[in-house]
């Protein structure tokens, strides 16, 4: 988990998978690009509270996930 309190998010979308980093953490956080890897990242998001969610744009692959991300408020 990254050091600082509200961190950036950056995610990688494809057709299959949603691929999450933090900003400063070598960790890469993948999530299935399904409706239950949708839930489990949103979940993961509000956990860290984020100041700063940027989302790759990916051909139309990332429509849901930002509906889903502004409908939760981010």
């Amino acid at each position: 988990m990254s050091t600082l309190n509200s961190p950036f998010v950056g995610i990688d979308v494809g057709k299959s998978q949603l691929d999450a980093a933090i900003h400063e953490d070598p960790k890469n956080f993948p999530f299935p690009h399904t409706s239950e890897g949708l839930a489990n990242l949103l979940a993961w998001i509000q956990d860290l509270s984020p100041t700063l969610i940027a989302v790759e744009a990916t051909g139309g692959y990332e429509h849901t996930l930002v509906r889903l991300l502004c409908q939760a408020g981010f």
